[in-house]
């Protein structure tokens, strides 16, 4: 969940500051899915009477100048995407929670 509600945010932060609508539309589009994930979990977290974790958006501003090339935000939001992947593994074999395992997201979505 917070590898998700991360991501989200980041993609929000570096949509927000790039001049590349390429790169804009790339980051928005890896915001879809973490989304989904995180409605997916919180409605499993909420039937079961469990705490459902924040997410960042607060903490992005809504400043507009672009600290970072697109190159080093393409770089570190890849790398995002690639972590998310493993983290699903790691906690897929790592789960005893057989009902939780079955809700993990599969990535058939290209980005």
């Amino acid at each position: 969940m917070q590898t998700n509600h991360l991501g989200t945010s980041l993609a929000t932060a570096f949509s927000q500051v790039t001049d590349s609508n390429k790169v804009r539309n790339y980051v928005l589009r890896g915001k879809d899915i973490p989304l989904k994930n995180i409605n997916v979990f919180n409605d499993y977290l909420r039937n079961n009477s469990h705490p459902i974790p924040l997410s960042f958006d607060y903490e992005v501003t809504n400043s507009t100048e672009f600290p970072f090339s697109d190159k080093l935000m393409m770089f570190h939001f890849g790398l995002r995407l690639n972590s998310g992947i493993g983290n699903y593994g790691a906690a897929i074999s790592a789960s005893r929670k057989s009902d939780l395992v079955l809700i993990y997201p599969t990535y058939q979505q290209k980005y």
